[in-house]
């Protein structure tokens, strides 16, 4: 059966386009020069090849000219990364086997950031509406109407959003770069610099 994936997370802005973030996946790959099982952490479907990033660090690559075994589960005495187990078991991917030591590892899941990405940005207000105070404006991030201040230095001040936590209408993370950098899209809404939520807005209509 197959087991939960974490999103495919990288600080890279390069990105294939063609990439589909996978949810789910075999529990353990082996390729064809492995001398062991590995837990597989991460996926990722392109139009040519299947990429499985291991939670040991590495990746495998799977292709047509270039298959690797899969598995959910293993015959005793089959070889399984320490590594991959260990951190697998940690995170929570499966539960800790009936007397085994308490296993600890903290992944990167998608958690909702504890301050908004609209914060401080002066791409991502929106217009206000009639009835409020001007000095308030709307979060294209969050959707809440928040505080709009003079920021920077002396000579070099900009006005942005006040610092707030996201609101219900908070954008979804973008699976390969979280909330880490979203801007004002040429759409006139927010999403990752990537162009992951263009390509998710555009799915949805």
């Amino acid at each position: 059966m197959p087991v939960a994936l974490l999103p495919p997370f990288t600080r890279s802005m390069a990105r294939d386009l063609t990439a589909v973030p996978l949810n789910s996946g075999p529990r353990y790959v082996r390729g064809p020069a492995s001398s062991r099982w590995h837990r597989v952490r991460a996926g990722v479907q392109r139009t040519d090849r299947t990429t499985w990033d291991l939670w040991c660090g590495p990746f495998m690559q799977q292709r047509d000219d270039r298959p690797i075994r899969t598995a959910d589960h293993l015959d005793p005495g089959e070889q399984v990364c320490g590594t991959c187990v260990g951190r697998a078991l940690g995170a929570g991917q499966d539960d800790v086997p009936a007397g085994m030591p308490g296993l600890v590892f903290s992944p990167r899941w998608l958690n909702p950031p504890k301050l908004c990405p609209g914060s401080g940005s002066e791409q991502l207000i929106g217009p206000r509406p009639e009835s409020s105070h001007r000095s308030v404006g709307v979060c294209l991030a969050c959707g809440d109407l928040v505080g709009v201040r003079c920021m920077g230095r002396r000579y070099d001040t900009r006005v942005g959003l006040t610092s707030h936590e996201p609101g219900a209408g908070l954008l979804p993370a973008c699976p390969f770069h979280s909330w880490q950098y979203v801007v004002l899209r040429p759409s006139g809404r927010a999403g990752c610099t990537c162009g992951w939520h263009d390509e998710l807005t555009g799915r949805a209509r």
